[in-house]
């Protein structure tokens, strides 16, 4: 097995969650999944996931704890709000393509120097930054968290590459 093997498997498993939540709202009756504004850490809806079919639970029920889903800052397919949110989306996707290049670039990735690791230790500070400066001028744009959570997504790659790079340096030494 190639070492950038569990990248491309963690790519994998992020898809996989960004095709049910795009899924399970097409699954559902149009128009009948709206207003699921909640907090994360928090099932706020229990009684709508309990008569739903296994896939549509599941999906919905993490989304309800992982994300706020906020109908105003979520896509609406179908009728239905997705599962998480846009910003959540936009993290996942470009989190596995960011899996991807890195694992096509292993070599670079899994021995980035000090200057590539801040370099995506920014990347990755950008959503938490436009997050407070969003709160503090009261700005509510859902492109502007879908553009600033690509870079997010493409650092938290790299710098999850370098960490399994340094571990797999770590066990081939012993």
């Amino acid at each position: 097995m190639r070492a950038s093997a569990p990248l491309l498997i963690i790519a994998a498993v992020l898809a996989a969650f960004l095709t049910l939540d795009a899924a399970t709202p097409l699954l559902r009756p149009f128009g009948t999944v709206l207003g699921l504004d909640g907090s994360p850490g928090i099932i706020d809806h229990p009684d709508l996931w309990a008569d739903m079919d296994p896939l549509s639970r599941t999906s919905y029920w993490l989304g309800d704890l992982f994300c706020h889903q906020d109908e105003a800052r979520t896509l609406i397919l179908n009728g239905n709000e997705m599962p998480v949110c846009i910003r959540d989306v936009a993290l996942m996707a470009s989190l596995a393509a960011g899996l991807v290049a890195a694992s096509r670039l292993w070599d670079v990735a899994s021995r980035m120097d000090g200057r590539m690791i801040l370099a995506c230790a920014l990347l990755v500070a950008v959503t938490p930054v436009e997050w407070a400066i969003e709160g503090a001028l009261d700005i509510d744009s859902p492109a502007l968290r879908v553009i600033v959570s690509v870079p997010t997504g493409i650092g938290g790659a790299f710098l999850v590459a370098r960490l399994l790079g340094m571990e797999l340096g770590r066990s081939s030494a012993m």
